[in-house]
């Protein structure tokens, strides 16, 4: 801790503690000799062998570089001294009963846990008896050293809290300027390299193309040239040519290594790298395309990412890597594997701890370059039983959910159960019906998120990003309405009244709807009793209309 701010304070904390005993010391020994005790001299000599102890002890803690760490045996011993010498002068005279404060706390330092809570209720108890046999027993001489006990504990119990906070926070500190350190000298290598990028563009497209146009000139002019002139033209030629191939090579070595014969070529090196260090089958397709270096090298590096999330997280066993030219200018980096999937939430959140770039990073380059990080769609369902399969099979990171499938089937069924799921991916609801019961059965079963189908498809992209990242995505119109229901609360019928009361509307008698919900004829009888309680109605049909007019049915 020699270098947190809270060194000083600690610093002072002990000065404190030792000024306060040697002074609670020296004044048992001086009241002693001012009221003329008997056993003055007694006391001088137990104050003086008291002090003498508690200086040695700390002397010697010292010696093992930090004063409030000493060896366990040596602390015992030397705790055992002082409560002995100190328990002589409480016999002496009642002054030396003061010095049970300041021994508290060296208790709570020396002796950790319960052995420094018991020694304070022993010496508590024995300065209490002390006083009572010197100045009689009274209120006053228990309540003090009992005060004095409770004050010790709560002060050395803050001391701990704050030693352990300031160790946390010199952790911390350290790891902040190691982190520091690392990222300088990653933005130091990086900016090291995009200036060698930078430079083996310009120098390509200025020295080595005037080095080209040179040597194509002096080809032509050598044609027309009589001798002796055609002679130096050659050899000007050839030094040309030399020229240019040493640029060449220049730009070649300062251009990033993986780059040499361009994107396509560098994107298939990386696919048989990676498939030798792993066991997955990567099949690289790539066109030529022509792009700035900036552009290949972000290109390259998303690749490397994407194939080391392909193998690490999705375990895949087959990855196919493909770069295609769209028109008018823009390129298409396509990674597909037959994994099991993951969480996007929680990768991105590893990746922000780990040395790889991971996801986030991925985007923000694809972003950087005026592209889209592409959604993908990997199947769709018609029914509950076949959305759910589909998740358990597809692994996708978020599910858009209808909430009509048929006469006996509902979205909000398929999301509780797909909820249910180990590892569940978010369900965005996407449906046409804004009822207050179907908004209500949705959140209850899980949903993160509810959208009408009218929705712009900007905020259909961003409702669905906001699902993967573990956020909740709620149309204006839905939000809105929810917060209203909240404000001023009416009628509340739970998902199950809510299913009963809608098969009630489409006219199911009672067995009907016990036959489809799974539930026996007592429960639909009890669900209807509490919705007519609800309602203030006493028939199914007032019962429908008062919903429809409450907005809880559509």
């Amino acid at each position: 801790m020699s270098h947190s701010t809270l060194a000083p304070v600690f610093t002072g904390l002990r000065l404190g503690l030792h000024a306060l005993l040697i002074g609670l010391a020296a004044f048992a020994v001086v009241q002693a000799f001012v009221v003329s005790s008997p056993a003055a001299v007694w006391t001088l000599v137990a104050g003086a062998a008291f002090v003498a102890v508690y200086l040695a002890g700390v002397w010697a803690t010292r010696g093992g570089g930090d004063a409030r760490t000493p060896r366990r045996a040596f602390a015992v011993m030397w705790v055992v001294a002082l409560t002995l010498l100190w328990a002589l002068l409480v016999w002496f005279g009642p002054e030396g009963a003061y010095l049970v404060f300041p021994l508290f706390f060296l208790y709570l330092h020396v002796l950790p846990g319960v052995r420094g809570v018991v020694a304070i209720v022993l010496a508590t108890a024995f300065a209490i008896v002390a006083l009572g046999l010197h100045l009689g027993f009274s209120v006053g001489g228990v309540i003090g050293p009992l005060i004095g006990a409770g004050v010790a504990l709560l002060i050395g119990l803050a001391y701990r809290a704050l030693t352990r906070e300031a160790e946390e926070r010199e952790r911390l500190l350290a790891e902040l300027i190691r982190t520091r350190r690392q990222l300088a000298e990653t933005e130091r290598e990086q900016g090291a390299l995009a200036e060698r990028a930078r430079l083996a563009r310009e120098i390509h497209d200025t020295v080595a193309q005037g080095l080209s146009s040179i040597q194509m000139l002096l080809r032509a002019a050598e044609r027309d040239a009589p001798e002796p002139s055609a002679g130096y033209l050659k050899l000007a030629r050839e030094t040309a040519a030399d020229s240019l191939a040493d640029t060449r090579q220049i730009i070649r070595e300062m251009a990033p290594s993986r780059l040499d014969g361009g994107l396509a070529a560098a994107l298939r090196r990386l696919g048989e790298d990676q498939a030798e260090r792993s066991s997955a089958m990567i099949d690289v397709a790539a066109e030529e395309v022509e792009l700035p270096m900036d552009a290949q090298t972000a290109l390259l590096r998303i690749a490397q990412g994407a194939l080391s999330n392909a193998v690490r997280h999705a375990e895949a066993s087959r990855i196919s890597l493909g770069l295609t030219a769209t028109p008018p200018d823009s390129v298409s980096l396509t990674v597909r594997d037959n994994g099991r999937g993951f969480e996007l939430s929680s990768a991105e959140a590893v990746s922000q701890g780990a040395d790889s770039f991971g996801l986030r990073a991925m985007r923000e380059r694809v972003e950087q370059l005026g592209g889209d990080a592409e959604l993908k769609v990997v199947g769709d369902a018609a029914t509950p039983d076949d959305a759910v399969a589909l998740v358990i099979g597809l692994k996708p990171d978020v599910v858009l959910m209808d909430l009509q499938f048929g006469a006996d089937q509902s979205g909000a069924d398929a999301t509780r159960r797909i909820r249910a799921l180990a590892d569940p991916p978010a369900v965005l609801v996407l449906t046409n019906y804004d009822t207050d019961g179907d908004i209500l059965g949705a959140v209850e079963a899980g949903a993160s998120g509810y959208l009408l189908k009218d929705a712009p498809p900007d905020e259909l992209v961003a409702a669905i990003r906001a699902a993967a990242a573990g956020e909740t995505a709620l149309a204006p119109a839905i939000a809105s309405r929810l917060l209203a229901r909240m404000r001023a609360p009416q009628i509340n019928l739970s998902a199950r009244e809510t299913e009963v009361l809608r098969l009630v509307a489409e006219g199911a008698s009672n067995g009907l709807i016990a036959q489809r919900l799974h539930i026996s004829h007592a429960t639909v009888k009890s669900h209807l009793v509490h919705i007519f309680s609800k309602l203030g109605v006493s028939s199914r049909t007032a019962a429908v209309a008062a919903a429809r007019e409450a907005g809880l049915l559509r």
